[in-house]
């Protein structure tokens, strides 16, 4: 369900603030929307380390490179994952995940009955794709983006929502869940690096149109699983510089698979 809070008529477009339930788990997710007046039907679900404020610019309007996909007439959501945003009472994000109170460090004695931070992160995007999907706007496409840090989250997402998610791109940075080396890292996830590590999480993606910087050209797991599933088309390798704008460009392309 959706809470709206404030609603401004921004000329072009609306904004929408608000806060998004998920009333199984009894939680709330603050989000932002940038929905245009004469929309095309699709919704960009964009994450980042920074929450909805990424949105924005230092003057309060639409950053740059989301102003571009508004003046394409994309609808673009901001959310506010655990522990990003309105969740922050300093307003600066965690170095260190929440832990049980308990004097034993040993990952068995938090993780084996609470959720890693990584792990309601990721859920957090999916009650995101859950609520896009299901809005009686009835979207035609919903993409999600995860870039500047937000790109193993999206991963992760990406590879449970299939089809419910039309298009993904994302920046990897070459995370790696092998080299996290502290078990309240932001970032630890049991069992993350087991099946692959993070391109084993991207090779889920297949047979679904992803774009994909931070993994060099030849990521060869990845390209192996869109082979198998006769998808190697719809996997595009990035390797350059500014990897955001090139996300952009991507999205803004006329594909038949939409």
């Amino acid at each position: 369900s959706y809470e709206r809070t404030t609603k401004a008529d921004r000329g072009s477009y609306i904004e929408i603030v608000g806060r998004v339930s998920n009333r199984l788990h009894q939680e709330e997710l603050p989000v932002a929307f940038f929905h245009p007046k004469d929309w095309n039907g699709q919704v960009v679900i964009w994450a980042d380390p920074a929450g909805k404020q990424s949105l924005y610019g230092p003057s309060g309007d639409p950053q740059n490179d989301v102003s571009r996909l508004l003046d394409a007439g994309m609808s673009i959501v901001g959310v506010d994952l655990l522990q990003q945003g309105e969740f922050l009472k300093d307003g600066k994000p965690p170095k260190r995940a929440r832990k049980v109170a308990n004097p034993r460090a040993a990952a068995a004695y938090t993780f084996g009955y609470n959720h890693a931070l990584f792990a309601k992160r990721v859920h957090d995007l999916l009650t995101m794709v859950v609520f896009v999907r299901n809005h009686e706007e009835q979207p035609q496409a919903v993409y999600l983006v995860g870039l500047n840090g937000a790109g193993p989250w999206v991963a992760a997402a990406r590879a449970q929502a299939g089809s419910q998610v039309t298009r993904a791109a994302i920046d990897s940075q070459k995370f790696r869940f092998g080299e996290v080396g502290d078990l309240l890292h932001p970032s630890f996830l049991p069992g993350g690096a087991k099946y692959g590590d993070l391109p084993g999480f991207l090779s889920l993606s297949a047979p679904h149109a992803l774009w994909l910087s931070g993994e060099g050209t030849s990521p060869e797991l990845i390209q192996a699983a869109y082979a198998a599933t006769n998808a190697a088309d719809a996997l595009t390798l990035y390797n350059g510089t500014m990897p955001t704008s090139a996300a952009i460009d991507w999205l803004l392309q006329d594909r038949e698979t939409d």
